[in-house]
């Protein structure tokens, strides 16, 4: 289903010969913010609704929840086989979430006030993960020019308490904006959100991976970020994967249906005086045919130069500076032709040698100058994270000359 503000909801349907999306409804239903399936009914909210409405898919109306909190609501969760909603504050309140038994709202928990004059005035996403419920709180306060609250922060509770995870300060760059957490998702066993990640019960901050929109397809990542622009990201490293052509064309809004990626469009036209945001709205729809694996390898590998001394006798050493950043190198040595030196010549060499942090020393002595004239290095390179990634900065062979005394050449 789709909602279109103030214009009414419509259904999409694949099965038909020519898949097409069908207006059911005219209800003047607007500013969606989030829906939820919960015990067989299907849960609504939004801005400015005076309460939480459930839609019937059989005759296609909505119904308020007598009862229900009145203030706008941005975000929906079920956990423990209850429905939580975030609902705003008013009147420089934090915002609450409140929780449905089935029967009766009760309000389950308020964000608590920071600091002096610090308010989070929205919940603007709420999902469950690892058996906890996170809740992200969205807004900025501002007193003159100083930032007195700002960024939101990351809640989670564990069926028992609430505890603020992140503990963010002001994070806002300027008077008037406002920011926080907007979105977020589970993927790859991680909860990605728009300020940072959740592994298990740890958070660290990042860039964004959750910002207006995100979804999981076709085991990527897709979000929509602040520019209206769709990026994918496959755990490794994320890209830019798509604008629609026209400038004033913005994505809002991401779903997953039948293999295809949806994404909702509102083409942006100034409302009367310059304010507002009005025109024609669109869907469209991505299949991913992509086959090629990864966008990022989670391993590579340089070769050297081809190292050609001058009166060569035996081979001494190769000398390696590397920065391994918490992942792993591994060196091997081949010859002229880039065949690998088998352990019977240079043992140990099939498997590769462990670079350490900083410098690492391969030991040559077993390789004769005669039978191999000329070398090269090849260094094996391999990350888990897309955010550190080793390298080698430089690599030097030795050799013994063939009449007297050693030497050295920089391969790069």
């Amino acid at each position: 289903y789709g909602f279109a503000d103030a214009s009414g909801t419509y259904k999409y349907d694949s099965a038909t010969t020519t898949p097409a999306w069908t207006q059911v409804n005219t209800d003047s239903v607007a500013n969606i913010s989030a829906t939820v399936a919960y015990n067989g009914n299907f849960y609504a909210c939004g801005v400015d609704w005076g309460g939480i409405r459930t839609f019937d898919t059989n005759s296609y109306t909505w119904t308020l929840i007598s009862g229900s909190p009145a203030n706008s609501c941005r975000s929906l969760a079920v956990y423990d086989n209850k429905l939580y909603a975030g609902i705003d504050g008013s009147g420089g309140s934090n915002a609450q979430v409140y929780v449905y038994d089935g029967t009766s709202w009760t309000s389950a928990y308020q964000l608590p006030i920071r600091q002096q004059n610090e308010v989070d005035p929205q919940i603007r996403t709420m999902v469950v993960y690892n058996n906890k419920l996170y809740a992200g709180s969205y807004g900025a306060t501002y007193e003159g020019n100083n930032c007195v609250s700002g960024g939101g922060n990351l809640y989670v509770y564990n069926g028992t308490s609430w505890s603020n995870l992140s503990q963010n300060s002001c994070i806002a760059s300027s008077v008037g904006a406002t920011t926080g957490f907007t979105g977020s998702v589970v993927f790859q066993n991680k909860l990605f959100t728009t300020q940072g990640v959740v592994d298990g019960s740890n958070y660290s901050a990042s860039e964004n991976f959750c910002d207006t929109s995100c979804a999981v397809y076709n085991n990527k990542l897709y979000t929509i970020k602040s520019d209206f622009t769709v990026y994918v990201y496959d755990g490794y490293i994320q890209i830019q994967q798509g604008k629609l052509t026209e400038s004033d064309n913005r994505f809002a809004t991401l779903a997953v249906y039948n293999d295809k990626l949806y994404g909702g469009a509102y083409l942006y036209t100034p409302g009367p005086g310059g304010g507002g945001e009005t025109g024609t709205r669109s869907v469209y729809v991505y299949e991913d045919t992509y086959t090629g694996g990864d966008l990022i390898s989670q391993s590579g590998s340089v070769t050297s130069q081809l190292i050609v001394p001058l009166e060569v006798g035996s081979w001494d050493r190769v000398v390696t500076s590397n920065n391994l950043n918490n992942q792993t190198i591994t060196y091997q040595v081949l010859d002229s032709s880039g065949v690998l030196i088998p352990d019977a010549v240079l043992p140990g060499n099939a498997a590769g040698f462990s670079a350490s942090n900083t410098s690492t020393t391969i030991d040559l002595y077993t390789l004769s100058g005669t039978a191999y004239p000329t070398l090269k290095i090849r260094a094996n390179l391999s990350t888990s994270l897309v955010t550190s990634t080793p390298s080698v900065d430089s690599w030097k062979a030795y050799w013994i000359k063939a009449k007297a005394g050693d030497d050295v050449k920089d391969i790069g």
